[in-house]
């Protein structure tokens, strides 16, 4: 499942950096991408506000597998996007993942279970 993964989002990424234009509470989705092209993205999530300003933790409840060709020194994008912008989606904010650290927070997830 999705939720057993984010938590190695925060130390990725700084969530005090995830903001809009205008400072609204966003409707957010993730995307997934590898090798240029999206692979996977989850449903809209609309945070509360105490999620969005007190708490920071938006919770994404998606299963899904991937079933890709893995290749060497190809990074897993995984991008943050309000999806309610008045000009269409916008990204508020990615990070990428390399084999390696893919492979270490797997391991990490397997342990929590």
């Amino acid at each position: 499942s999705l939720r057993q993964y984010l938590p190695m989002l925060p130390r990725v990424i700084d969530r005090s950096g995830l903001k809009t234009a205008d400072g609204s509470i966003p409707s957010l989705c993730v995307r997934f991408y590898y090798n240029g092209e999206e692979i996977q993205s989850t449903r809209v999530v609309k945070p509360t506000s105490s999620e969005w300003n007190t708490d920071g933790t938006v919770y994404f409840q998606e299963t899904f597998r991937l079933n890709i060709d893995w290749k060497p020194r190809i990074p897993l994008k995984v991008e943050v996007r309000d999806a309610s912008a008045p000009l269409g989606h916008t990204t508020l904010g990615h990070c990428a993942f390399d084999e390696n650290a893919l492979v270490q927070e797997f391991e990490l997830s397997q342990g929590v279970q």
